[in-house]
């Protein structure tokens, strides 16, 4: 941790890690340990060993003042304490089950989190793609946390994925009604029901076509938010785009910036153009560098953990002025990478005393160094490289592109 860093209380891992470290000592916990690699922690107490995911809190930590942060911590890690276990007979868990939408990028960070050689097969959060960029998952809904239902718990309980969404589905329509839906805008609607589960609403499109607007669209930006309206309404769709967008900073659960579209009972994505079109690029984009960040950490840690000498490469983001905002990402010569699928990538490599470097669009490099590059299993996608391009291919390219 650098001297600024600990001067102006800049909220760095380490910083959280300490933090964290106070509270759970102030709670009686003993035997703490942190896992910076996984973004975890764990701690005894009353007998129990519990364990602390720190990716959801360091995005929330991150985004609030340092004066405000106990209040966080003890807002956040009070839940986390609780002597529940997961049942273990179906019976006990029907009346608890819940399902939960959620982003695939944030969902492949928690599995790459909890992976490793000492993961127990099945360990990974049950799950399947619904539309976009989302996920839906199960939970157990406890009195003051959730958690994730592993596939192993399914197998166990004897029950099958279907059987335990329909339930859970049951379940979420059984929870009150309290404010339901607010309209916010001329022809938008927002669910106001208060209970965290308001994203969840998009696997109810008989809760949607309740508002009786003809062919909607709706946006799940984050976990306490859902929005509705119509296609056919283009103000409403820009009111949409822009209630995400100016709350963006002031959220730290976001899931996504797509809008997508109820077509029966499934959802498909909704392309969206002109201004709500370039709103919304600048959401996701900065949504997926949320991603790739978390991801980064997770995987520096564990590289370091098991000796692996692989450069894990940062998806930065770049505005210049009256420009919209773009991603770019470095491929270095000579240096192992995990290269994330940035909108640009630069290519660097020296020449004797002099440094080189140009930057070419994603789709020219895949075109043209694709078959350097090795497409891994993460989420978000990354890809390995460990050659670099032939200079001289490279050169004559570099004299066509114009993104310099």
């Amino acid at each position: 941790m650098s001297f600024l860093d600990r001067l102006l209380g800049r909220p760095t891992l380490e910083i959280l890690i300490q933090d964290v470290t106070r509270w759970l000592e102030g709670q009686g916990c003993t035997d703490i340990k942190a896992f910076p690699e996984r973004l975890e922690m764990k701690a005894s107490r009353r007998g129990g060993v519990h364990t602390l995911s720190l990716s959801n809190l360091r995005r929330e930590y991150e985004q609030t003042p340092r004066g405000e942060r106990q209040a966080l911590l003890n807002k956040f890690l009070a839940s986390l304490l609780v002597d529940d276990a997961m049942p273990t007979r179906y019976a006990e868990a029907r009346p608890k089950i819940m399902p939960v939408v959620r982003s695939t990028g944030g969902m492949g960070i928690a599995r790459l989190s909890t992976a490793g050689a000492d993961a127990p097969p099945g360990s990974e959060a049950a799950q399947r793609p619904l539309v976009a960029d989302l996920i839906v998952a199960l939970v157990i809904d406890l009195p003051n946390s959730m958690m994730y239902v592993q596939e192993r718990s399914l197998t166990e309980w004897g029950v099958s994925w279907e059987q335990a969404l329909q339930d859970a589905l049951d379940n979420l329509r059984g929870l009150p009604e309290h404010g339901g839906w607010s309209e916010i805008a001329p022809g938008v609607w927002s669910g106001a029901w208060g209970d965290t589960y308001e994203s969840s609403r998009l696997l109810l499109p008989d809760l949607i076509y309740r508002l009786g607007i003809a062919d909607p669209v709706a946006m799940a930006p984050f976990r306490n938010a859902l929005l509705v309206t119509s296609a056919s309404n283009a103000s409403g769709i820009e009111q949409v785009v822009k209630i995400a967008h100016d709350a963006l900073d002031g959220q730290g659960r976001w899931v996504s910036f797509e809008l997508v579209r109820l077509q029966g009972t499934t959802w498909t994505r909704f392309e969206l153009s002109g201004k709500a079109a370039a709103r919304q690029a600048q959401m996701l984009v900065r949504s997926q560098a949320e991603d790739y960040e978390g991801q980064r950490q997770v995987l520096e840690g564990q590289h370091e953990a098991q000796n692996i000498d692989l450069f894990v490469a940062s998806y930065t983001l770049m505005q210049k002025d009256g420009e919209p905002l773009t991603s770019y990402s470095v491929w270095s010569d000579g240096i192992g990478t995990l290269l994330p699928q940035a909108q640009s990538i630069v290519l660097l490599y020296r020449d004797g005393e002099e440094t080189w470097h140009t930057r070419l669009a994603w789709a020219t490099v895949l075109e043209h160094f694709g078959h350097l590059m090795e497409r891994t299993a993460h989420i978000p996608v990354r890809y390995r490289v460990r050659r670099f391009p032939d200079r001289a291919a490279l050169q004559a390219l570099a004299a066509l592109a114009s993104l310099d």
